[in-house]
């Protein structure tokens, strides 16, 4: 029997949906391991397995200020309402266990690495020539250090391009690793640039907002400049929308650059975990209230870049941001995008006006 078009659509929104879950730390699958398809093996697999336990194990040391093997709230000030729903036994602290996901999550997002890391580069050439190699864990290893290093005034001042570069990840914790072209590529153009780690990154917009406002807060200071530029992938680009526009983020940025950012939403958030999947449906109240007045806040210049092969904004088309500069970036997924020439052109082209 031939499958009705509604049907079709709700399925392959279900496909990405469960793909964007599989970045998600505290998901838990509902269907069991075994019955859904063979996790990857082989070396290039285990590779990416203790790269990514390793990876989330720092993310907790970082956050583990007093070295306690406990986070306590007062170590994410900025995300108290995600704390108390991790906080599943009610003790005031979150443990690894409560934290960090668990090893058949740890395997799901090694099969998402897998499959795009490897795989894509396998057929970049093909699909596009523009497209970077992605890293692997080999060239990732020691990058987390690299994107959160603060800049220091004497690096800003040996730079061509006096505006610091906020980098801003999106939805699922650790996902500056998705950053790693995009960092590469400014530093060689001679911007200073920096990351922010935000853990827990299934917190409300609002609660990461934030930290993004302490974060540039911080960097103007120590820089001694008036302004960043902020350049974020995904969600990044909503909480760096909440930062300007409610947290007076305006008077203090030049640039936002989004990439693959749902401003209008995206049908794969509703099986995602947290607020910030809730924010990220279309037509939830934060959107609506987000979008209420316009998208853009002069003086802020802003650019909206995105794919018609998102897997993840779902439709692409919601990545596009209106009265922004929009650039298309052909032949790309959500992570993919990330990785392009043309990504990149676009940003240096959008931070140089």
């Amino acid at each position: 029997m031939m499958k009705s078009k509604g049907l079709i659509v709700f399925q392959l929104m279900l496909s990405s949906l469960l793909l964007a879950c599989q970045l998600t730390p505290t998901f838990r699958p509902a269907v069991p391991l075994e019955a859904q398809s063979s996790p990857s093996t082989g070396p290039s697999a285990r590779l990416w397995q203790r790269f990514l336990q390793g990876e989330y194990e720092r993310v907790f040391a970082d956050h583990d200020l007093n070295r306690n093997g406990k986070i306590e709230p007062e170590e994410v000030p900025h995300a108290s309402k995600s704390f108390a729903s991790l906080d599943r036994d009610r003790d005031g602290l979150l443990d690894r266990q409560e934290a960090l996901p668990n090893s058949q999550h740890i395997q799901y997002v090694t099969d998402y690495m897998v499959r795009h890391f490897i795989r894509k580069n396998q057929a970049s050439a093909v699909e596009d020539p523009q497209l970077d190699q992605l890293p692997g864990p080999a060239e990732l290893a020691g990058f987390r250090e690299q994107i959160t290093a603060p800049i220091q005034k004497q690096d800003l001042d040996r730079q061509p391009h006096k505006i610091p570069v906020l980098l801003v990840p999106g939805y699922a914790e650790p996902s500056w690793y998705f950053m790693y072209g995009l960092y590469k590529d400014l530093k060689k153009a001679g911007y200073a640039v920096e990351g922010i780690n935000l853990f827990p990154n299934f917190a409300s917009a609002e609660e990461q907002a934030v930290k993004v406002q302490a974060h540039v807060e911080t960097l103007k200071r120590r820089l001694g400049v008036n302004k960043v530029n902020l350049v974020v992938h995904s969600f990044g680009g909503l909480i760096s929308r909440y930062y300007i526009q409610e947290l007076g983020g305006q008077e203090h940025v030049q640039n936002l650059v989004t990439i693959a950012t749902p401003h209008h939403g995206t049908y794969t958030a509703y099986l995602g975990p947290g607020d910030s999947a809730v924010q990220l449906r279309p037509k939830s109240a934060f959107l609506q209230q987000l979008n209420a007045n316009g998208f853009t806040r002069p003086p802020v210049q802003y650019t909206s870049i995105w794919s018609n092969l998102d897997e993840i904004v779902i439709p692409p088309r919601h990545a596009i941001m209106p009265d922004s500069q929009v650039h298309y970036v052909p032949w790309t997924g959500h992570l993919t995008i990330m990785f392009s020439q043309r990504t990149y052109r676009f940003v240096r082209a959008a931070l140089a006006d």
